[in-house]
Formats: structure tokens, C-alpha cells, sequence
């Protein structure tokens, strides 16, 4: 799995998993955001299987502080 957030522009702000292998299921992932500032973010979240992408989410992230 792979997990990045990026800015309302599109540029990635932080990877936060880098093609790290995980069971099937749900998980819960935490990272310091106290280097971002308030807004709207997005989050990518890509699952591969043999190096070749299989699925691809990207969702909104609002960050309050």
C-alpha cells in the first residue's frame, strides 16, 4: 500500500506509507500533521499486487487545528 496527502494544487505534501505490505482488512493510520496548516487536503491511497496498481482512492482530508 502506498499513501500519500497532497495540497489543493496537487503537489504531494507527504507519503506517509511507501509500498508497504499489509494484510486484507482495515487499518488505522496516524502521522504528525502538526507541520501542516489548517485546510483541504486530499489523500491517495494505492494498492498493488506485483508491482502493478490494482486499486486507487483519493479522498479529501479537512485538517482542523
Amino acid at each position: 500500500a502506498t499513501l500519500k496527502i497532497f495540497d489543493v494544487l496537487g503537489k504531494e505534501i507527504v507519503t506517509i506509507l511507501h509500498k508497504t505490505e499489509m494484510e486484507i482488512g482495515e487499518h488505522e493510520i496516524s502521522f504528525d500533521a502538526s507541520g501542516l496548516q489548517s485546510g483541504l487536503y486530499f489523500y491517495r491511497l494505492e494498492m498493488e499486487k506485483n508491482g502493478v496498481v490494482i486499486s486507487s482512492q483519493t479522498k479529501k482530508l479537512v485538517l482542523l487545528k
